[in-house]
């Protein structure tokens, strides 16, 4: 899964990872959450990389960097909000946010 998410970073933005850490690992199935019924599994990564160079390819139009103090202000996803807001407000002395549960 970290090689093809390296290979799908570097695809879409032109950016080399690395110090990947799977941080959640979460599914819905069939929720109201979504527009439509389906069954989906999030798997969710955090990693570092050298540079804040974005190049875009033809799969994105525009891209911005937000400070992670600033997340309330976004309308961001249920899922995605929540995963970002969990990683604000982690313990720093751990690792990475264990967060597996069903929706």
């Amino acid at each position: 899964m970290e090689e093809a998410l390296k290979r799908e970073i570097l695809e879409e933005t032109g950016l080399y990872i690395y110090d990947i850490k799977l941080i959640s690992l979460k599914e819905s199935i069939y929720s109201d959450t979504f527009h439509e019924k389906k069954h989906f599994i999030f798997i969710d990564y955090v990693c570092k990389t050298d540079s804040s160079d974005v190049v875009l390819n033809d799969e994105a139009e525009t891209y911005k960097w937000i400070d992670i103090n600033e997340i309330e202000h976004y309308d961001l996803g249920g899922f995605t909000k929540e995963l970002l807001l969990k990683l604000k407000y982690k313990d720093e002395s751990k690792d990475c946010v264990k967060i597996f549960y069903n929706y």
